[in-house]
């Protein structure tokens, strides 16, 4: 779960390499609140984990074990949550939109990531979840080839731009 989420945070400046122009703000602030938010899960997912050590180490009874994970009322854990939530959403929102303002990429494909990134994040962890992913999947593929794409025609054109 961590590593997945230092994945999206990553994917989120990606990106926004990819938008030129007209929505360039759109995707950096984007990058800056997919990271912020993708920061914020890892910890409170870290949190979380550190709840339940603490209760499997205190030998404490079931009930008072499931009172300690999950009674967690403190006000840095709140807002870890709400800019983990926040922060996501925001960054797949903006990133959408400035996908699909740019012509980045085919404007298909930045609903696909909204939607198919909403799907995903709201997915049940099971086998039944698969159907689910499988959108996201897709977009996220589209997206890394066109970021090569745009990768390889700069590392060309910097090396022809360069004396010899």
């Amino acid at each position: 779960m961590i590593f997945g989420l230092g994945a999206l945070g990553v994917s989120f400046s990606a990106i926004a390499s990819l938008v030129r122009h007209r929505a360039a703000a759109l995707a950096t602030t984007a990058a800056v609140a997919g990271g912020l938010g993708a920061f914020c899960g890892a910890i409170v997912n870290v949190l979380i984990g550190l709840n339940l050590a603490a209760a499997a180490k205190t030998h404490a009874s079931t009930s008072a074990a499931a009172v300690l994970v999950a009674q967690n009322r403190a006000t840095a854990s709140k807002l870890l949550f709400g800019l983990y939530l926040g922060g996501l959403l925001t960054a797949t929102l903006l990133a959408g939109i400035a996908l699909w303002r740019s012509n980045a990429v085919h404007r298909g494909v930045a609903a696909l990531f909204v939607v198919g990134l909403v799907l995903a994040a709201s997915s049940p962890p099971s086998v039944i979840a698969l159907p689910l992913l499988l959108p996201f999947v897709l977009a996220a593929v589209l997206l890394a080839k066109r970021i090569w794409d745009v990768a390889a025609v700069t590392t060309e054109a910097s090396r022809i731009d360069q004396p010899a």
